[in-house]
């Protein structure tokens, strides 16, 4: 009998440690996050919510970063995902920076 305890103990032990360590992760990428929003903001105008026509006739909502320096037309990089569209963070946060900086 103790030994089963030990065992639930041991496994509880484990998830306690794996939520806290995926905590700390998740925290740790919205402090990186937010940063990237700021700097994101100071060197971009963003158009959120455009809806686009496709050739079909569906419109489909489509944020828009432009730089704030100068007047376009710029050349464009064009990513669509079905995945999250409420907030761009993580990696494509990055790549909206490092495109906004190069004068896409």
């Amino acid at each position: 009998m103790k030994t089963i305890h030990r065992a639930r103990a041991g496994a509880l032990l484990l998830l306690c440690g794996t939520i806290l360590a995926t905590s700390q992760i998740a925290f740790a990428q919205d402090e990186e996050d937010t940063r990237g929003h700021q700097k994101l903001a100071a060197i971009a105008r963003v158009e959120s919510m455009v809806m686009v026509p496709m050739r079909d006739g569906v419109k489909l909502a489509t944020d828009v970063y432009l730089p704030r320096e100068g007047e376009g037309p710029w050349p464009a990089i064009f990513v669509k995902t079905p995945y999250n569209f409420n907030r761009i963070g993580g990696i494509q946060l990055e790549w909206a920076i490092e495109a906004i900086e190069r004068g896409y």
